[in-house]
């Protein structure tokens, strides 16, 4: 008996050291779930600006006055052109300090709407507007902002207090013939000639409110360039009628609230870009689905200014069967940003999203310039920074996930469900690639193959700095 006191003693030593290290560990996961100091200013930053944007930015009080397009000639027979009688309701409206232009009964045809202050269109329930289908009924449009050949249904530049609401329709008959694939009316030309279906720009305090937006004449539906307090709210919608046509297009625009809105597009659901130079900031897009072919949530590629951005509660993916689609694809990339040179993304968090039927989850990176001549001076470097992706959950199709050149990046409470592998897009891994990552964290994120694969979850080369799983470094991998 004497003999085993030791043994028990040695062996309860054993015991307490594993057990030491177990607690370690705990407490390294613990601290590694902890937010870091900057992601938690970044959390209190944007949800004030949400709340700054829900409470300050309202929509506009509409004056209490009705104009009628058929009190100014206007016919609601599907054939009779009425831009003349619309856009004299439009003069008359502003001119009185504003109303509702209303469209209470069938089918209005028309070439270029001109928007003008204080004046909201009102599509009723059961109405259209819709576009020519002649290219003459759309005069070009150069702006300051926007100086290239531009045609649109609706359109407005300098205004302030605009908007549209429904619950009507605005179809701009881009179909296409599904016998032959050719989604142009035959006695239309090739883009850039074909016209937006809305396109306002240096704008303030815009509203689209209700309102069914359907098959735009070109691939961008609705472009808002250089406009600041802007609301979509509640709007549905379809652009499926050619291949590369997007859902909601944003260039340069600040103040924006995107919320409740249904988009089917078979390209782009939701695009940021920068060509009008402007930057785009304080944005917040929530409660929303978006549907297509293309990426679901992108900015650029750009060299412009994407910054104080928060996108939440949101559905995002490829087409079904039962979708409004040309083609029944997966979507490409569920969120992309692409920063060219000279072009800043910075205070971003995207959270508590579902992703379906999406090839590739995320794609993140940054460019050298697409449009630099020769002999211009070579821009600032490109950065990315400062960008949380978390709570984001769903099914993809095997491609992994790349990060290039980012830093302070989060990524965390990711569970993705692989259906099926290409092998073809990676042989590196099958969940995320990094390249040139510095402060790169993932925080309890789960890839999950549909059957074993012998790649690593992660894969990181280059440059790459301060990455790291769980708290623990993820070591450059060899090639």
């Amino acid at each position: 008996m004497a003999a085993s006191a030791p043994v028990s003693i040695k062996n309860l030593m054993k015991f307490a050291a594993f057990f030491f290290v177990l607690l370690a560990a705990e407490i390294c996961t613990c601290r590694a779930q902890e937010k870091l100091e900057w992601e938690t200013q970044l959390h209190a930053s944007l949800n004030m600006m949400a709340e700054r944007l829900t409470s300050r930015f309202t929509p506009w009080v509409v004056p209490n006055r009705v104009f009628r397009v058929e009190d100014f000639g206007a016919v609601a027979d599907g054939k009779t052109l009425n831009t003349s009688a619309i856009n004299s309701t439009i003069d008359a409206c502003s001119s009185q300090g504003g109303g509702v232009v209303q469209f209470s009964n069938g089918d209005y045809v028309s070439g270029t709407v001109v928007l003008k202050s204080g004046v909201m269109l009102e599509v009723a329930a059961g109405s259209r507007l819709l576009g020519s289908t002649n290219l003459a009924d759309f005069p070009v449009s150069r702006t300051v902002t926007d100086p290239e050949h531009k045609q649109a249904l609706i359109f407005a530049e300098g205004r302030e207090r605009i908007g549209i609401r429904g619950p009507g329709e605005i179809g701009g008959r881009g179909p296409f013939d599904p016998l032959t694939e050719d989604p142009r009316p035959v006695n239309w030309e090739p883009a850039p000639w074909r016209p937006y279906l809305i396109h306002l720009v240096d704008s303030k305090k815009v509203v689209i409110d209700g309102i069914t937006l359907k098959d735009s004449g070109l691939w961008q539906m609705q472009d808002y360039a250089n406009c600041d307090e802007i609301t979509l709210q509640g709007i549905t919608v379809a652009n499926p009628s050619r291949e590369k046509c997007d859902g909601i297009n944003i260039d340069g625009c600040r103040n924006v609230i995107v919320r409740n809105c249904l988009v089917y597009s078979e390209g782009r659901g939701l695009f940021f870009h920068g060509l009008t130079t402007k930057p785009t900031e304080n944005v917040l897009v929530e409660n929303s689905k978006f549907f297509g072919t293309g990426p679901m949530l992108q900015y650029g590629p750009s060299s412009g200014i994407f910054r104080n951005v928060l996108i939440r509660n949101v559905e995002i993916g490829g087409s079904t069967e039962d979708m409004p689609s040309w083609r029944k694809w997966p979507a490409f990339t569920g969120i992309s940003w692409e920063v060219a040179e000279g072009g800043l993304l910075e205070n971003v968090i995207v959270s508590n999203v579902h992703m379906v039927r999406t090839k590739k989850p995320f794609r993140l990176m940054t460019l050298d310039s697409p449009r630099r001549r020769p002999e211009m001076p070579k821009p600032k470097p490109p950065i990315i920074r400062h960008a949380v992706l978390e709570n984001i959950r769903g099914e993809t199709l095997g491609c992994p996930s790349e990060i290039w050149c980012m830093e302070n990046l989060v990524v965390r409470g990711i569970r993705i469900s692989l259906r099926g592998t290409d092998l073809k897009e990676s042989a590196d891994s099958y969940g995320f690639k990094v390249v040139n990552g510095h402060d790169v964290h993932f925080i309890d994120v789960q890839i999950t193959p549909e059957s074993f694969d012998t790649r690593p979850c992660f894969w990181v080369f280059g440059s790459s700095k301060a990455v790291t799983l769980n708290g623990k470094p993820l070591r450059e991998s060899p090639r």
